[in-house]
């Protein structure tokens, strides 16, 4: 039965039901007394990256603290990384640089320990982003096409690698390139609309600091819009201060 919530979970996540999620994932943990600790730790991470993701990062780190207790009692080492890496990607969301760059070496560390290429991918990645912030082009670049060569070379294309590509290319002021990578991420995100309110508020900042105002408010509403039908109204709202929009207002 927790198996069960934590996968119509999942789905509802995917598909931008956040409410619907994540009283599933809670319907799991009501079941604590029955299963193991690594299951236990699944249901923690996955309800703690779906609340920050909505924008509840407390919420959320209270979830994924949870979720390393567990896991470090009886999960295993991938689960470990994942972990890690949730935290490691709610840590940039509050621009705490420090923090992220712990928990991506962590999580990276798991990874290689289990062999879990999807994690060395990823974190490779959240090292361009981090680097990129504090300026270190050549090292952002060459981490950024390390963990994208690694992507692909593991079959795997997905929206929010292009996000971080953008964020990469933006902080150099490469913002064509920044651009093009956030549109392939919004191809790829086209049906995960969460993902997609997320790479259109990348896409406005980009377009913002570009000078293209128009079209950034024009992107920013569509990442308002995204945010409420996905049951956000955190991130809705931060858009809408951020750029000047009209109070959001869930739909």
């Amino acid at each position: 039965m927790a198996g069960a919530h934590a996968s119509c979970a999942n789905l509802l996540h995917w598909r931008g039901a956040s409410a619907q999620a994540q009283a599933h994932y809670r319907a799991g943990l009501e079941l604590a007394r029955f299963i193991d600790p690594a299951a236990l730790g699944g249901l923690h991470c996955n309800l703690g990256a779906s609340l920050y993701k909505t924008g509840e990062l407390d919420a959320g780190e209270q979830q994924l603290r949870e979720a390393l207790a567990h896991c470090r009692l009886g999960g295993s080492v991938m689960q470990l990384s994942i972990t890690h890496c949730q935290l490691a990607m709610l840590a940039l969301r509050r621009g705490d640089w420090p923090a992220a760059r712990v928990h991506t070496e962590a999580s990276e560390a798991h990874a290689l320990q289990a062999d879990y290429r999807r994690g060395v991918a990823t974190a490779a990645l959240l090292h361009a982003g981090i680097n990129a912030h504090f300026g270190n082009a050549l090292s952002a670049h060459d981490a950024l096409q390390q963990g994208l060569s690694a992507f692909k070379a593991l079959g795997i294309a997905e929206g929010p690698n292009g996000k971080i590509e953008g964020c990469v290319m933006r902080l150099p002021r490469r913002p064509a390139d920044a651009c093009r990578a956030l549109g392939e991420g919004l191809r790829l995100a086209a049906a995960f609309p969460l993902k997609a309110g997320r790479l259109q508020a990348q896409l406005a900042l980009t377009e913002q600091g570009d000078g293209e105002t128009e079209r950034a408010q024009a992107s920013a509403r569509q990442a308002v819009e995204l945010f409420l039908a996905c049951e956000a109204p955190l991130l809705a709202h931060a858009v809408s201060d951020a750029f000047g929009l009209p109070a959001a207002l869930p739909v």
